[in-house]
């Protein structure tokens, strides 16, 4: 079996060379194969005119799996990263695959108990409930686009499957269930709020993309999201996860005026800087799969600094 290893994982696992700002606390391995999907933003899609090395601005060199859990390289994995996530592609066989790989890495000694994720389109909550009697940890389903339209321009997909989907494995696996939720693919903040509530309130965690343009895809085009934009959506994701309490209100075309807290209420919620960190399953801090280093930073992969927190802050717009 070959797998594919994020550069910055495979730089850290001595596979590859490559200079890095910041480290990736996340094993993140792709599954090869060709995929059946037709994302719009994404250059493994099968209309995609971009090198399939690529999954988002990210490269993902390929290696053999017995490369990959060699006993030295194990070692270094389990001291390395505090997770293990492994991304699937739409094929007819990703589940059976997921499973043998999972199966491969927990019987590695030193890997038996290291936490996996995934990110999979399982055909059923049945399925979740076998891959995570397999050994995976947490299954993120993703969503991706905020609104149905979106969802069926972006991914030509059936949206209420996959919503209701990404419900029903909440409430039968509670505490294991993820999903992604792609900011800048056209929505508005009131789309964007609305689901991010639901999922939420439904036991959901939900992980943050700005989108990002990639050439050679249908959505290459696309600008990425403006960073105010962002960032309102960020805190109603930080206030969400941490369970505050909050009285959105918005602007006629969606946009989040107010959290429902005075200015100075609002920047002691916010001033350790979490909000602005990667979101996503525990452990992943993804860094710069939306951003080069030293440009707009969307998700910070590390602690910010006191003035990153004031600029962040400041970039709200509120």
């Amino acid at each position: 079996m070959r797998i594919r290893v994020s550069l910055g994982s495979a730089v850290v696992l001595g596979l590859a060379r490559a200079k890095m700002e910041d480290k990736p606390s996340t094993c993140y391995l792709l599954m090869a194969g060709d995929c059946r999907g037709d994302c719009g933003f994404c250059p493994q899609a099968r209309s995609s005119r971009s090198d399939h090395k690529w999954l988002s601005r990210i490269t993902w060199p390929t290696f053999a799996v017995t490369d990959l859990l060699r006993p030295e390289r194990a070692e270094l994995l389990r001291d390395s990263f505090a997770r293990i996530c492994i991304q699937t592609v739409v094929s007819p066989r990703r589940a059976d695959q997921l499973q043998e790989l999972v199966r491969l890495i927990r019987q590695t000694p030193g890997l038996g108990d290291i936490p996996i994720s995934s990110s999979i389109l399982p055909e059923s909550t049945e399925e979740v409930g076998r891959l995570l009697a397999a050994g995976v940890e947490r299954i993120g389903i993703p969503l991706d686009a905020a609104n149905p339209w979106i969802f069926h321009q972006t991914k030509n997909g059936d949206y209420s499957r996959v919503y209701q989907l990404i419900k029903e494995a909440a409430m039968a696996y509670p505490g294991k269930i993820s999903t992604h939720v792609i900011i800048g693919l056209g929505e508005t903040e009131a789309d964007a709020a609305r689901v991010l509530q639901d999922f939420w309130s439904a036991g959901v965690r939900v992980g943050l993309f700005a989108f990002t343009p990639v050439p050679g895809t249908r959505l290459a085009k696309l600008p990425p999201p403006p960073l105010g934009q962002y960032r309102r959506i960020q805190v109603l994701n930080y206030l969400l996860a941490t369970g505050l309490p909050m009285e959105l209100t918005f602007s006629p075309d969606g946009r989040i005026r107010d959290f429902g807290y005075s200015r100075s209420e609002l920047e002691g919620l916010l001033s350790a800087g979490t909000a602005f960190r990667t979101s996503g399953c525990p452990g992943c801090n993804r860094p710069y799969y939306n951003e080069r280093p030293g440009q707009t930073m969307y998700n910070y992969p590390r602690p910010l600094t006191t003035l990153e927190i004031e600029k962040a802050f400041a970039e709200l717009e509120l």
